[in-house]
């Protein structure tokens, strides 16, 4: 406790040094928070946006359907599956689907669609997609209608109330023609989603289709991407995998896990940058420090202090300075943070027109997460403990006549 008390008065003695310190660190640590947040909070809303409302974060089918998607490797859901999948902690929600291709018509115009049959219920409670309605009605259980997603809508310029017929292929090569009445029209987040997905409830999908109690395969939301690894590997442990596939998002859409790992790439180069600067920063005040505090240092020898126990106050001395500067940067952050998630960034111009031609949504939201504001405390106390070993070499080396007579 008696190096604590000493260490605080001393960084106190001297308040214009310390506060150009704590300065240092609390810019670097909002600056690195904000853009890390940042871009957690993107490359999160990309996941999310294209897992939520297609694949999911992982998805349980039939073994070999991923590698031919058509309508003859559904497979049925049994309640072991079904219980040993809502048993796992990590799993938020479990939404069965039903996903096919088809062949979406207006007589004048035609395109080719993603038709995606859903629990309306379970799909509102995970996604909220009701409330990405643009207009019309939601989709309830035994709807008979469909959704549009706005893209689809436009492309075959239709509105709520308009009939849209369905050509595709049901179950052992059935034909599977229909008629679907437009109830609604959703904006979907990723520009690629909403300008191929049409939806309709499960029971209107397994009519069309000549199914009965089958299902494309059970897309899962798990609590964090950090667990998906944890959570596949339990669950492989679990289902029969020969009858069974399990697989993450990545696996599904690698491109997008490259294009992430891409971008991220010349991100972290950036901060890599910034923690340079930081260090520096650090650096430049622990070594005007040890000049301004050579003489004093060699008196409190001198008088019979140990040289460990100098060490250990300057130690003291640097900790604090950094869990200053680290708590007033993070507290910093925060209220910006917290703003930037009520009101993201809405992309314009140019930029706007470059992450739809991405398939991303044109905002750029915030993350809140703990990694976001551990990741930066955690950096910056080992890059300030990297630095303090210059001042612990050099009392170690102190040369009492040499620093008296300086």
């Amino acid at each position: 406790m008696i190096y604590l008390k000493l260490a605080w008065r001393n960084i106190w003695r001297n308040k214009r040094r310390t506060l150009i310190a704590v300065a240092s660190i609390f810019f670097a640590v909002s600056l690195s928070t904000l853009m890390r947040s940042m871009l957690e909070g993107a490359y999160g809303s990309i996941v999310r946006n294209v897992s939520a409302f297609s694949t999911g974060y992982i998805q349980i089918h039939k073994k070999g359907y991923w590698n031919e998607k058509n309508i003859e490797n559904v497979m049925v859901a049994n309640n072991f599956l079904l219980s040993t999948v809502t048993a796992d902690e990590e799993v938020t929600a479990v939404l069965p689907r039903i996903e096919t291709f088809a062949l979406a018509s207006t007589g004048s115009q035609s395109a080719g669609i993603m038709l995606l049959a859903i629990d309306p219920q379970a799909e509102q409670q995970t996604n909220k997609l009701a409330d990405r309605l643009v207009g019309g009605q939601y989709l309830q259980q035994h709807d008979e209608g469909i959704l549009l997603a706005s893209g689809v809508a436009r492309r075959l310029q239709l509105a709520v109330g308009d009939t849209l017929v369905l050509m595709t292929q049901g179950l052992h090569a059935a034909s599977a023609n229909g008629l679907g009445i437009v109830k609604g029209i959703v904006k979907l987040g990723s520009p690629v989603l909403d300008k191929s997905m049409v939806y309709m409830s499960l029971s209107a999908a397994r009519q069309l289709l000549s199914l009965e109690d089958h299902l494309s395969g059970l897309s899962l939301m798990v609590s964090s991407t950090r667990q998906l690894e944890t959570v596949k590997a339990r669950l492989q442990a679990k289902i029969d995998t020969s009858a069974y596939e399990i697989m993450d998002w990545k696996e599904m859409m690698p491109e997008l896990d490259q294009m992430i790992e891409a971008d991220s790439g010349g991100h972290r180069i950036t901060m890599a940058i910034l923690y340079v600067v930081i260090a520096f920063g650090i650096f430049s005040t622990v070594l005007m420090m040890m000049a301004e505090r050579r003489h004093e240092f060699a008196i409190l020898i001198a008088i019979g202090l140990k040289k460990y126990q100098l060490a250990l106050i300057v130690c003291v001395e640097t900790v604090l300075l950094l869990l200053m500067g680290i708590a007033a940067g993070t507290l910093a952050a925060l209220p910006v943070i917290s703003y930037f998630i009520q009101h993201p960034i809405q992309l314009s111009g140019e930029l706007r027109e470059v992450y739809e031609s991405y398939g991303f949504e044109p905002v750029l939201p915030v993350s809140r997460q703990a990694v976001v504001f551990l990741s930066q405390i955690r950096a910056v106390l080992i890059i300030g403990l990297i630095v303090l070993a210059y001042p612990l070499v050099n009392i170690v080396r102190f040369k009492l006549m040499k620093a008296m007579r300086a």
